[in-house]
């Protein structure tokens, strides 16, 4: 569903070029609350409170860094579509996808580290 929408964003922009910028400033906007939200829930463990999880287990990491990847191959796309709709001018707000991509991989690399972690605190667990 958050794919779709960036999509339908995506087809806007193509279809009504004048609100191309607005378009991509909304992207931006959007992709940076989710991966917010996201770090939110799942790194310092929101979803405890707001979902009544008992815990955050490398599944949920792991389904979370998966989430996150697909996002990360999706941005160059959208970026691609809408530099199509903006002015030389404009471009230059274009580096914010770079910006929000390097941010969506520091925030995977993160919950890759607290995946290894947990494997490694297991590991030596089991070898006491």
């Amino acid at each position: 569903m958050f794919l779709q929408l960036l999509q339908e964003y995506a087809i806007c922009a193509m279809d009504i070029t004048k609100v191309s910028t607005d378009v991509l400033n909304s992207s931006i906007d959007l992709l940076q609350f989710y991966n917010a939200r996201v770090h939110q829930l799942i790194l310092q463990a929101g979803a405890i409170e707001v979902v009544g999880l008992k815990t955050i287990t490398a599944k949920h990491l792991a389904l979370t860094s998966q989430c996150l990847a697909v996002i990360q191959r999706f941005i160059p796309l959208l970026r691609s579509a809408l530099s199509k709709q903006l002015t030389v001018k404009q471009r230059l707000l274009l580096t914010e996808f770079t910006r929000v991509a390097n941010d969506y991989a520091e925030h995977q690399h993160e919950i890759v580290r607290k995946i290894t972690d947990i494997m490694e605190s297991v590991y030596h667990y089991h070898m006491k």
